[in-house]
């Protein structure tokens, strides 16, 4: 099963993380459309940000999906996540010169991450979208992007 919760990222032509960006809430959460809902904890959550520590590999990030389809090539990268007190955030992450301009033209506004889950609790995150229409409003306003 995937999910996509959001985390605003508006009009930024450089990408700076001033503060960690949440993409899952710690806890029960839910989506707008009521199609499914989730829970994590610190166990989990721990897991997650250690699993993705150990991998070698950073996570891709993907312009688009509203309309059902986006662009397979890499909009930038997630470098790390960090599970925190409320959740799992991005804590350093790179844009490409093409979403940076999609974001600057505000054609794109939310990191949309998408994860694999057993039951109804992530496991890992596998992507993250760069989106219009944030499914999980928990962690809405959570972006604080300054530019460089």
């Amino acid at each position: 099963m995937f999910a996509t919760p959001n985390t605003p990222v508006e009009h930024y032509v450089e990408a700076h993380l001033t503060a960690p960006v949440k993409l899952l809430p710690k806890g029960h959460f839910k989506g707008v459309r009521g199609r499914a809902s989730f829970y994590l904890n610190d166990s989990v959550g721990k897991g997650i940000e250690e699993e993705f520590g150990e991998d070698a590999f950073d996570i891709k990030i993907i312009l688009g999906e509203d309309s059902g389809q986006s662009d397979p090539r890499a909009a930038g990268w997630i470098k790390k996540l960090s599970w925190r007190a409320d959740g799992l955030h991005i804590t350093d992450f790179s844009l490409s010169k093409r979403a940076r301009e999609v974001i600057t033209n505000d054609e794109y506004r939310y990191f949309v991450p998408v994860f694999y889950c057993e039951g109804n609790v992530p496991k890992k995150v596998l992507g993250v979208l760069l989106s219009n229409d944030p499914e999980l409003r928990q962690c809405s306003g959570n972006n604080l992007l300054d530019p460089l």
